[in-house]
């Protein structure tokens, strides 16, 4: 007669289920480590906690009379309402940061250039919103492509370099799945508004404001 094969008793049964508990509880925690790990590499790789300082750029006083007038027009455009065409070089861009009064407050955190047909903004980005980055900064030169047309504005960030380092591909992805250029649209600047067209090529940019005042 065939012996029938005991049960395993309670206190092995424990065991078990503890080894088994214990290897889920160390898989756990080293998933945790292993973020943890990649989250501080990233945030100290990617991110500083001081904001990129800038020097705001000489202007002479021939050029700031020309830069004088080219914000005149383009104020005038914005405010009246008028079809104007502006056009300046990447310099002139930059300059403008540092001549118009309301604007200089940006030329301390903010350089702009043109190359060929995109923006090269350097810049710091404050990540207050981010869960675990607040009081940290993206010091970077974020490369843009840009344009407008029938007032509807288009940016897609193409490259940004933090130092030597390019931002991964993922993070760069993520910056782009949000409509930027909606996400512009939405401060609601009357400069906005009134903006009709815009292109970028060869070095400089042409603004055409629309006519009549939109509101």
């Amino acid at each position: 007669m065939a012996t029938q094969k005991q049960p395993p008793k309670p206190n092995k049964v424990l065991r078990i289920l503890a080894i088994v508990a214990g290897v889920g509880v160390t898989l756990v925690l080293l998933a945790i480590l292993a973020s943890w790990l990649s989250f501080r590499h990233l945030r100290n790789s990617w991110t500083s906690d001081q904001p990129r300082q800038f020097t705001a750029t000489d202007v002479d006083r021939t050029q700031t009379q020309k830069l004088g007038r080219i914000y005149g027009k383009a104020r005038q455009a914005v405010e009246l309402g008028r079809a104007e065409t502006i056009e300046v070089s990447g310099p002139e861009l930059n300059q403008l940061l540092a001549v118009v009064p309301e604007w200089k407050d940006l030329s301390q955190r903010l350089s702009l250039a043109v190359d060929g047909d995109l923006i090269v903004a350097s810049t710091s980005l404050q990540l207050h919103d981010v869960p675990g980055l607040e009081g940290r900064y993206v010091n970077g030169d974020f490369t843009i492509a840009a344009s407008a047309q029938d007032g509807k504005i288009n940016l897609n960030v193409n490259k940004v370099m933090v130092g030597d380092k390019p931002l991964p591909d993922f993070l760069l992805k993520k910056i782009n799945e949000r409509n930027l250029g909606q996400l512009l649209m939405e401060n609601n600047s009357p400069w906005l508004r009134q903006l009709d067209a815009l292109t970028i090529s060869d070095g400089k940019v042409v603004v055409k404001t629309r006519q009549g005042r939109q509101r």
